[in-house]
């Protein structure tokens, strides 16, 4: 706790002891100040100052009329103002023995205004001298909890709210306060409780409905928050933050309608509110509202100009749309304001990345370890043996090498095994399990575990996606460019086979049309089954690689010999890579595929889409990381039609097809 004491305050230590040596007004000047309070009460304040000043002009040193002058200035925002005339109530009270109690309002409303003034430290002191004054004083404790919670300190603020409870059990605010408290401590079972508590002593407590709601949203109980929130708005229909957080739980749930509905109702009520423009620009973003998207971010950043999330957004917009400079700048402006954001950090090292920067971007690229967007990709590993970033010698030594995202990054950067290991390093490399039977035999490897494997034992580890950091690695020297992995011959023996039973004697093409789900942008980069017709006319035999097939997928196929469907003979990536080692070229979209014919060196096309990753650069149909694949950009977004367009006419030339009739 802090016990740092505000300099120009006064404990009760230091209040002269005795009798009072208070000012008495005349009956005209007590006939004003009795006036002015009255005005006061009635929120008249116009009226009530000038009397106020009047009475000080004829004693400038009188206690009661300092503190409630005070007390109007603070209420009409006057607060550097308030702020000097508190100070002063406490020299006053010094110099005139006021009663010690009659100072514990003055401090308290003094850390108020610290508070509002942002001088938070200080206002934790003035709370304290208020406690020490007085302490059952429950809410100089209570004030003392809510400036606690803005230093991000919520446990020492749990512990002031939990005081302000014993001294008044019934005061449901600070019952609240506790539940938000809480709820930053993760402790959300413990922050229901006091939400519900406080709704006990009184239902009608909106924002404790609200605040349940933030709890319950966080616990993914997505009907539950819903309820809550519908809870704070039937007493208080126009209470903006909780229409803003059902819009947020409607679009977690694709109700984008419901969303847009609840957001523009949340700002028609407050025009000034930036978070509620923020989220209805995310929105926008997410149907591709890209210049209505782009206003909102814009609104809420003339409203707030230091709103990290706002400027994150705007940056975000600008680098999918490709415009990098400007992103560049909307991300440095957010980590200016907020240097651990980093979301902010990432994105500056992945535009660095796309732009070629390599030097920059791998080492920003460490920021992915701290992004909440990636937390559960990455699952954050902790290990007692140190990280290897390049600095220490390896000769002699063993290193863990393991895999961090999804499978397509393992089979991109698993190449740098070979390169650890001519450092003089006994490599252990840890790959997901269906990967095992594919990377047997890769190069650099002297010991193959599957991930949730015990290792043998090591002296460092790191992860695979920071070896180009670790390595010093450029575009320039990326290694093995033309293949690495081999796959088993008796395995591609048996698939020539199975097709080779099936052919017509017309090439062979692998498609793959959708990625995970899961990934962050899958809803850009990968593509509907039934728009591949523009290809699949054409006089070949084609595979689809996909394991999965949806049912709108197997629908649309019918009973047609269209696309082969192989995927309940697709075991692992080891038969993946059999079956493409037989394949004349594989199409697909941006996946673990693409890495996979890549990285053995057969010839596969890459559907892009307008917003690719940042591994794929800018504007390029060929990539340094594979010199057999070759790049087909969409030159709008979501437009796969001029991409298809572009593979049919090189596929028709490649082979001299013609469309089936």
């Amino acid at each position: 706790m802090n016990n740092r004491k505000n300099s120009a305050l006064t404990s009760k230590t230091n209040v002269l002891k005795g009798r009072e040596k208070k000012l008495v007004l005349s009956s005209v000047l007590q006939g004003k100040l009795s006036l002015a309070v009255k005005h006061h009460q009635q929120k008249q304040f116009e009226i009530a100052a000038p009397l106020y000043e009047l009475i000080l002009d004829a004693h400038p040193d009188h206690f009661d009329a300092l503190q409630l002058y005070a007390t109007l200035l603070a209420q009409t925002g006057q607060l550097e103002k308030a702020l000097a005339i508190l100070i002063k109530v406490t020299e006053v009270a010094r110099n005139q023995g006021i009663d010690q109690q009659k100072l514990v309002g003055v401090f308290n409303n003094l850390g108020n205004v610290y508070r509002a003034l942002g001088r938070l430290e200080l206002a934790v002191s003035s709370y304290e001298e208020a406690i020490l004054l007085n302490s059952h004083y429950a809410d100089a404790h209570n004030n003392k909890g809510l400036v606690l919670a803005e230093l991000f300190r919520f446990e020492e603020a749990v512990l002031s709210y939990q005081q302000a409870i014993r001294i008044n059990p019934n005061f449901v605010q600070s019952l609240s306060n506790m539940g938000s408290a809480l709820r930053e401590c993760g402790q959300y079972t413990e922050a229901l409780k006091a939400y519900d508590h406080a709704l006990e002593l009184n239902p009608q407590y909106a924002q404790a409905h609200a605040n349940k709601g933030l709890v319950l949203q966080d616990m993914q109980s997505w009907d539950a928050a819903l309820t809550a929130y519908k809870e704070a708005l039937k007493i208080r229909p126009d209470y903006a933050e909780a229409l803003n957080n059902c819009a947020n739980i409607y679009k977690k749930l694709g109700l984008k309608n419901e969303a847009r509905q609840y957001y523009l109702a949340a700002i028609g009520l407050r025009s000034d509110y930036a978070d509620a423009l923020n989220n209805l620009g995310s929105l926008f973003k997410e149907d591709h509202q890209f210049d209505q998207a782009l206003q909102c971010y814009t609104k809420a950043l003339e409203l707030n100009p230091g709103y990290c999330e706002a400027l994150y957004n705007r940056g975000n917009l600008y680098k999918d749309l490709r415009y990098f400079k400007n992103a560049l700048v909307e991300f440095s402006r957010a980590v200016h304001v907020k240097p651990s954001f980093a979301e902010a950090n990432l994105n500056i090292a992945i535009v660095n990345l796309t732009l070629g920067e390599m030097k920059k971007g791998w080492a920003g690229f460490e920021w992915r370890w701290k992004s909440t967007e990636l937390r559960e990709t990455l699952g954050l590993r902790c290990f007692e043996q140190p990280l290897w970033l390049g600095r220490e010698s390896l000769v002699g030594k063993t290193i863990l090498l393991y895999c961090e995202q999804g499978l397509g990054d393992t089979i991109q950067f698993c190449r740098y095994a070979q390169v650890v290991q001519g450092l003089g390093a006994r490599v252990i490399l840890e790959v997901q399990h269906e990967l095992f039977t594919l990377l047997g035999s890769l190069p650099g490897v002297d010991t193959l575990i599957k991930k949730g494997v015990n290792p043998p034992p090591f002296d460092f580890q790191c992860p695979l996606m920071s070896l180009p950091l670790a390595l010093n690695m450029s575009l320039q020297n990326i290694p093995n460019p033309d293949g690495y992995i081999q796959c088993d011959q008796a395995a591609v023996n048996v698939w020539s086979t199975r097709l080779d039973s099936q052919s017509t004697r017309k090439p062979m093409i692998g498609l793959v049309w959708c990625g995970n789900p899961k990934h962050l942008n899958d809803r850009n980069r990968s593509l509907p089954l039934n728009q591949l017709r523009v290809i699949t006319s054409l006089g070949c035999q084609f595979v689809g690689l996909q394991k999965e097939w949806s049912d709108a997928d197997k629908n649309m196929l019918g009973d047609s010999n269209l696309i082969q469907d192989v995927s309940t003979m697709l075991q692992d990536f080891g038969d993946t890579a059999a079956l493409l080692e037989v394949l004349d070229l594989i199409i697909t979209v941006d996946t673990s595929v693409a890495h996979l014919a890549g990285a053995m060196g057969k010839q596969v096309w890459v559907l892009l889409p307008f917003n690719s990753d940042w591994r794929w650069l800018e504007h390029k149909v060929s990539t340094p990381w594979y010199s057999s694949m070759t790049l087909y950009r969409q030159s709008n977004f979501s437009d796969w039609g001029n991409v298809l367009e572009r593979v049919k006419s090189d596929l028709s030339q490649m082979f001299g097809l013609t469309p089936d009739l």
